[in-house]
């Protein structure tokens, strides 16, 4: 319909969909149309509105889209009931000789008045108008207007015309003069009339009752069982069971079983849990201890003869080179016939992995097994997966792989390995590492070794490193004055000591190293020779070089740098130098500085500390 052919007069309502778009902003989401919405209130016309808005156009375009989602209904486009019945009311009480009463009309006393002439002479609207001449009887006292309650099949309220006042009632619609009405306009005729009466008092609606329907009674009877398992569930006796489970894991691990304490745990899925699980060990071995143990059983195996877990978790396990040969036994020994129970798969949380000293926490992981629920792969991922670890038996040993990415030795820790790759193979007392690639400090660190743990501790090694950012090395060492250059070189290592924590402080070494481009802090060699200071002095600077080359060996009480060549355009200079464990220095550069048909040449002692160097001349 075209927008421009709407009827001004037209007085539009809200719908019961309407009043509910008013309050949910989403179901009109076109500002203007919900503005148009909002402005419709049954009274004021298309006219009004258009004036509102000050946009006809806009306005009967929203109406007319309205009106075909069902938000607003039209209604009649003159006065209601109700404004009709108080006009004749206030206009039969201000004058004795009333006019005619419209045909439609049912308010005030009915007397018998004459119809006014009519031009034409027909009948027209005389039908509804009696046209007797007889006298009229004397007037009656006002009434209230006689109005028929419609049954269920009849369309609105009903109003009798004058005509049909003497005789028998014939019911005619409003619906058919007026148009549709409204709800107000429905229910105002029943207590308005004649002289206004007080509006009925609205009750609140009473509450349904709550009933119980054959859908819900159905899910109460399905839900009654699992709330009455869940109850069994938390007051069942565990403690009483705890013989018969330790017997259980006894028999089925082939080593002694303890356990502290029973219960049951609901989230995240329902298991049986058991608190301090202790596994003695054969022989010499240490124990399994695991803080919790999780176990889900498969219920269709409840009493039969073998118990199988469908799930098992082991909470608080610490890894060590042991541990792995006594969980492989203990899985080969659960998945014998003999054994009374079986598992299908063992996850692991909370689990520590210490091998030959080094401990690394908060790991998380899985034991795949096989078909024949013989241990297959152990694999562990730190929380943010920065680091992996697999291990797989062989024959008398594991074979190992841990990667890392962008990951931290310890949680805090500044330092950062890019990333890194170790392989080889894990015994009971012996790690051996045949492939190790270490990126970090911008560069790469490659090598093998090995690691003897227990009551005789060792450490045999040896890697190559290439262009290792010394200014960083130095960071991670802790130096305050930061060297600079790109290093490359090989060294060899070794360490014997009783235990661990006391194996680093034995390590020894020899090799070879080369600085490319870089300075030495603190250590002003230039300004030494120009100087010539006959005591130690802190000359400050630095000394930039092309090329530092030399040996190096590693002791437990320092470091000695032998073997020096230091190239660095026209001065060249030769020595060694000695590092302390306090990072005191003690050493010797022979400098020599070539210029034109000039050759100087001066040795320089240094002393006093890394972060602090002294510099003196000395004689030849």
């Amino acid at each position: 319909m075209d927008p421009d052919l709407i009827d001004p007069n037209l007085v539009y309502a809200k719908t019961a969909s309407g009043e509910e778009a008013v309050l949910q902003r989403t179901r009109v989401v076109q500002r203007n149309t919900r503005m148009v919405l909002i402005l419709v209130d049954g009274n004021a016309t298309v006219a009004e509105l258009c004036e509102k808005t000050g946009n006809p156009q806009m306005t009967r375009s929203a109406l007319l889209e309205l009106e075909s989602d069902g938000l607003v209904d039209r209604r009649a486009a003159f006065d209601s009931v109700w404004q009709r019945g108080d006009k004749a009311r206030r206009h039969s009480a201000s004058d004795e000789t009333t006019a005619p009463v419209s045909e439609f009309s049912s308010f005030g006393a009915k007397e018998q008045t004459a119809p006014p002439p009519s031009s034409a002479g027909g009948s027209g609207a005389s039908d509804l108008v009696p046209a007797r001449e007889e006298t009229a009887p004397p007037p009656a006292k006002s009434h209230p207007p006689i109005v028929h309650d419609p049954s269920p099949s009849e369309s609105g309220t009903v109003f009798l015309s004058r005509a049909q006042a003497g005789g028998t009632p014939s019911p005619v619609p409003v619906e058919d003069v007026l148009g549709p009405l409204s709800v107000p306009q429905r229910w105002r005729p029943a207590w308005f009339a004649g002289e206004r009466q007080q509006p009925p008092v609205l009750v609140s609606a009473r509450r349904p009752r709550f009933l119980i329907t054959w859908p819900l009674l159905v899910i109460l009877l399905l839900l009654l069982p699992v709330v009455l398992a869940l109850v069994l569930m938390l007051i069942f006796p565990y403690l009483n069971y705890q013989p018969a489970v330790e017997a259980l894991l006894t028999q089925s691990t082939g080593r002694k079983a303890r356990v502290d304490a029973l219960g049951i745990d609901l989230l995240p899925i329902p298991a049986l849990r058991l608190d301090g699980v202790r596994l003695e060990g054969v022989g010499e071995a240490v124990p399994l201890a695991v803080d919790t143990v999780r176990v889900q059983p498969v219920l269709t195996t409840l009493f039969a003869e073998r118990m199988l877990f469908d799930e098992v978790e082991l909470s608080g396990l610490v890894l060590a080179p042991t541990t792995f040969v006594e969980l492989a036994q203990m899985l080969k020994s659960a998945a014998s016939p003999a054994a009374r129970a079986g598992v299908r798969h063992v996850s692991l949380s909370n689990t520590e992995l210490a091998l030959a000293g080094l401990t690394i926490g908060d790991l998380r992981g899985e034991v795949v097994l096989s078909a024949a629920g013989l241990l297959e792969v152990l694999a562990l991922h730190s929380a943010n997966r920065d680091l992996t670890f697999e291990a797989r038996p062989l024959d008398t040993a594991f074979a190992i792989r841990a990667e890392g990415l962008k990951w931290r030795p310890r949680a805090n820790s500044p330092q950062v390995v890019d990333s890194f790759l170790l392989q080889g193979e894990l015994r009971a007392t012996l790690v051996t590492v045949d492939r190790m690639e270490f990126r970090v400090f911008d560069g790469l660190l490659t090598g093998k070794a090995a690691l003897r743990a227990g009551g005789d501790s060792l450490l045999l090694g040896e890697v190559a490193f290439d262009r290792i950012n010394a200014r960083k090395l130095s960071d991670a060492l802790g130096l305050e004055r930061g060297f600079l250059g790109e290093g490359t070189g090989r060294l060899r290592f070794s360490a014997a000591a009783d235990a661990w924590p006391s194996l680093l402080s034995t390590l020894q070494g020899e090799g070879t190293f080369t600085v490319k481009r870089g300075s030495l802090p603190g250590i002003d060699l230039p300004e030494a020779l120009r100087r010539a200071p006959s005591v130690p002095l802190a000359l400050g600077g630095a000394t930039r070089f092309e090329q530092l080359s030399g040996a190096v060996r590693l002791t437990p009480g320092f470091v000695h740098l032998s073997r020096l060549n230091l190239s660095a355009g026209a001065m060249q200079s030769a020595g060694y130098l000695d590092i302390g464990r306090d990072l005191d220095l003690r050493g010797r550069m022979d400098v020599e500085m070539r210029g034109r048909g000039e050759r100087t040449a001066l040795p320089v002692a240094i002393s006093g500390s890394l972060n602090a160097p002294l510099l003196k001349t000395v004689e030849r």
